[in-house]
């Protein structure tokens, strides 16, 4: 009874061993799956009612502090749009000695209704005052000072980096958005019968 008993163990497990393998291992489409249409599902910037806007902060020696917040709205709909945005520009402090990096903060910001027609895009530059530029201009000499380190097969002692990044905020899109029905059930109150208590 015992052999039996083991045999029909050791198969049982084979068979729920060879099922998994066979789940895990089955052919199936991906977003990785070469350049077909899925890859324009995602796009770069942050969607401001229907106009998709992106943004960064360059260098530019025709400015009086040598940086500019560039800025560049698309509206790939089919009427004219209107982001009214705020457009931020964020200085976060990395110290690669920290488990944890603080939040960004935004140091300097500027509110614009941008309108674009259809099919359209607009660009915008914003001068970066001269306090936050000398700024910029300090991290970026230390984050090349820190890259030729690397290239010279140095191991500089790490030090904390400011970066600058461009965020948005606006009126997000006024599409609706389906509740889960398992939210609706969770929020209505259970009754419980008397007789229960």
């Amino acid at each position: 009874m015992k052999p039996l008993r083991s045999i029909a163990t050791v198969l049982g497990f084979a068979a729920i061993t060879t099922a998994a393998a066979v789940t895990v291992f089955w052919p199936k489409a991906t977003l990785a799956d070469g350049d077909d249409d899925k890859a324009g599902m995602v796009l770069d910037g942050t969607k401001v009612n229907h106009v998709v806007v992106e943004g960064e902060a360059i260098k530019d020696p025709k400015s009086k502090t040598g940086w500019v917040i560039e800025l560049k709205a698309v509206n790939n709909g089919t009427e004219e749009e209107t982001a009214d945005l705020e457009t931020d520009l964020t200085r976060q402090l990395s110290n690669p000695m920290s488990r944890a990096q603080p939040m960004p903060t935004a140091v300097f910001k500027k509110k614009e209704k941008i309108t674009v027609a259809a099919g359209q895009t607009v660009t915008r530059r914003y001068e970066v005052p001269a306090a936050i530029a000398v700024q910029m201009n300090a991290a970026a000499a230390a984050q090349a000072r820190l890259e030729k380190a690397y290239e010279q097969g140095k191991n500089p002692q790490l030090k904390p980096i400011a970066y600058f990044n461009v965020a948005f905020k606006g009126s997000w899109t006024d599409e609706e958005i389906a509740m889960p029905t398992n939210r609706k059930l969770a929020l209505a109150p259970r009754k419980v019968s008397p007789s229960r208590l």
